[in-house]
């Protein structure tokens, strides 16, 4: 028994060193061996700042605070994530592909006599500087050095590539910077008028002008626009005269408000830029809590200013099937009568098609496509309609809804809410329907 428990003992030594020297050793040793292999030899996520210098440019830095990267020459404004992270990928992948150690009196050769352009790259308490020369015959690789030493390597040209950007490049130009699934509150401030949206358990509501559903697809839709916006050029870091921008009193202020936040991001667009009649299609826009100004494409002011009527929600039928237990289409002289279930429709009545299955293309998605034209917002009835429909929802309430033709005019009415309206001609058709249709494959 103890030669068994001694051999199972020894057993699970060798396993214990073949998993950490084997397998997590090896891990180890190949992330050494790479990290050997790499040019500036330095982990990714130990990089703190970044100095770039080019000839004919300003130079630029950059530094890491509270995992976010700002800019702090030659301005100082927040960066743009996605290009600082393209230049530490390369960073990360440059290799040293191969070293010539006998360098004297051959630099210009190599184009590091006076070098175009040189990478500082900063990482705890170690400063590495690389100098950039001309590429090789391929064009696919360029020689570089580290200041002060005489080793010339031969690197990926792409890292050359991740310099060569423009200080709008380097910048953050995001219009606006909010959470796209934490917003729970619109605001868009016009001349003519003043929209507020709401957001209340997954769903959007108008608050105002009018208090009703709003159209979920155009907010999100205007949500992702004002979320992907970004500044075309930066006019000035410091706006003296707001009025030179149209920005004293602008045309559209839009507000977001994220849940659990009580202030509010903004962004207030203001004059054409180059004068109403200028072939310019951009408009100047700022961020009050940013002192610059930038212009934005026309794009995005279309969208908001929008009319009210874009927010609204237009479906006459505003429930979803799955919630439905029972439908009844009432005519003048007929009625059917269906009900959900098992995911089908079947029919109740008229008597000759009881217990007979309805399909959902032929009864459900046409009247559930029912939009309104118009809407009139005086409360209004249809006492004597050529079409009812009423709908009970599982939770055992109902909705009402009432169509009638008056000579070219087609009126829908929500009974419950009292919204009346008018729809096309056409999908006033789709509510004469007869059991034969329904029915029919």
């Amino acid at each position: 028994m103890r030669k068994l428990i001694g051999l199972a003992l020894v057993f699970v030594a060798l396993a214990a060193f073949v998993y950490f020297y084997e397998i997590v050793g090896e891990e180890a040793r190949e992330n050494a061996r790479e990290l050997e292999e790499s040019l500036f030899r330095i982990e990714e996520d130990e990089v703190a700042a970044l100095g770039i210098t080019r000839t004919g440019t300003e130079p630029v830095r950059l530094k890491k605070s509270d995992d976010k990267w700002n800019l702090e020459a030659p301005i100082e404004a927040s960066a743009d994530l996605a290009t600082v992270d393209a230049l530490l990928r390369s960073i990360d992948r440059a290799k040293r592909a191969k070293a010539f150690d006998d360098t004297a009196g051959q630099l210009e050769a190599y184009g590091l006599g006076s070098p175009q352009s040189s990478l500082s790259v900063e990482a705890q308490e170690v400063t590495k500087v690389l100098e950039l020369g001309s590429k090789d015959y391929t064009g696919s690789q360029i020689y570089v050095r580290f200041e002060g030493e005489q080793t010339v390597y031969l690197t990926t040209a792409s890292l050359l590539t991740s310099l060569e950007k423009d200080l709008i490049d380097w910048r953050n130009k995001d219009a606006m910077s909010f959470d796209l699934g934490k917003v729970e509150e619109i605001q868009i401030e016009r001349a003519k008028d003043r929209i507020e949206l709401v957001k209340r358990e997954e769903t959007w509501f108008l608050e105002s002008p009018v208090s009703e559903n709003a159209d979920d697809g155009k907010v999100s839709s205007l949500l992702s626009l004002l979320e992907s916006a970004e500044a075309e050029t930066f006019v000035t870091e410091e706006a003296e005269h707001l009025g030179e921008y149209g920005l004293q009193d602008p045309k559209v202020i839009v507000r977001v408000r994220e849940a659990g936040e009580e202030a509010w991001r903004q962004l207030e667009v203001g004059a054409k830029a180059g004068g109403e009649s200028g072939e310019d299609e951009t408009w100047f826009a700022r961020d009050p809590q940013r002192t610059s100004v930038f212009t934005l494409k026309k794009g995005l002011l279309d969208d908001l200013e929008r009319d009210v009527w874009e927010f609204r929600d237009k479906d006459v039928i505003d429930v979803k099937q799955d919630e439905v237990q029972k439908l009844t289409i009432k005519q003048k002289h007929s009625e059917i009568v269906l009900r959900r279930e098992d995911f089908k429709w079947i029919v109740e009545s008229p008597e000759d098609f009881k217990d007979r299955d309805a399909q959902s293309y032929k009864i459900w998605y046409p009247i559930d496509d029912i939009e309104f034209e118009s809407i009139d917002d005086q409360e209004g009835s249809i006492p004597d309609p050529d079409v009812e429909i009423r709908i009970t929802l599982a939770d055992g309430t109902s909705r009402t809804y009432r169509f009638q033709q008056e000579g070219e005019t087609y009126w829908a009415l929500k009974v419950d809410s009292g919204q009346k309206g008018t729809i096309s001609g056409q999908n006033f058709k789709k509510l004469k329907v007869s059991p034969e249709e329904i029915v029919g494959e």
